[in-house]
């Protein structure tokens, strides 16, 4: 439901409840709380609505319902005793202990049902037989999985060679522009990370054919000599370089 639904459905809301409460509270003399009552509480609202006695009192004659500051009864026609001090807002804190007994009631029906609920839930799965047969193909599933944990693909094996290139302390961005910049020349691309514990990874892709050009520009940086390699018929070469600060770090192929 989106933002115009909810105006809608508060509109009607509003309206429908505000006209149960407007007739139940004509009758019990006391319109405005019994309308506020209803469009907070709803149906829920209706029914301590209907419950409570509302602003009226009981002629001491004829024990009709009569409003509170009448002086006659308009039953027996009797003259009336002044209403009590607190006997107009008796009324209502009857309806706030019904509504409350009421919000309470509901309160536990819901905790109740929800109880049983996860009660059968889990009554369920204990009894599941599924449940018996993956406890017992567990140990196999854990064996399994430290059997192909070495299967693991290599960055090799996949076509990604890592290149591991030295670096003064401080130096990290400085030697990564300078990759950088490399690979612009050779028509490549590279992803350059962030600096983090004395390191800084990269993934450069070159022209396939541009593998050598790429090691040969990149020995000086590192301060060793390429090693050569047959030159792939791929497309484009792939690399994570890693640069890292310390001078025993060492360059690798």
């Amino acid at each position: 439901m989106d933002g115009s639904g909810f105006i809608l459905f508060g509109i009607f809301w509003a309206g429908v409840n505000s006209l149960v409460g407007y007739a139940i509270g004509k009758r019990k003399n006391d319109v405005a709380w019994y309308v506020i009552l209803s469009i907070l509480l709803g149906p829920i609202g209706w029914l301590i609505a209907a419950v409570s006695p509302g602003n009226l009192r009981k002629c001491p004659f004829c024990s009709e319902e009569i409003k509170p500051d009448a002086k006659v009864c308009r039953y027996c026609r009797r003259d009336l005793p002044p209403p009590a001090p607190d006997e107009i807002k008796k009324g209502r804190k009857i309806a706030l202990l019904v509504g409350a007994a009421f919000i309470v009631l509901i309160f536990l029906i819901l905790t109740v049902n929800v109880g049983i609920g996860l009660w059968l839930i889990a009554r369920h799965e204990t009894k599941n037989p599924n449940l018996t047969l993956l406890e017992k193909e567990m140990p196999e599933i854990a064996k399994s999985i430290e059997r192909a944990a070495p299967l693991a693909p290599t960055p090799n094996a996949l076509g990604v060679t890592e290149i591991t290139i030295p670096a003064e302390t401080g130096k990290l961005d400085s030697v990564a522009d300078k990759v950088v910049a490399i690979v612009s020349e050779l028509g490549g691309s590279v992803t350059k990370g962030i600096p983090d514990a004395g390191r800084l990874s990269m993934l450069v892709d070159v022209p396939g054919n541009r593998e050598l050009e790429f090691r040969a520009a990149i020995a000086p940086i590192g301060g060793s000599n390429p090693q050569p390699t047959i030159p792939g018929s791929a497309e484009k070469k792939s690399f994570v370089v890693q640069i890292v600060e310390g001078s025993s770090a060492s360059h690798s192929p």
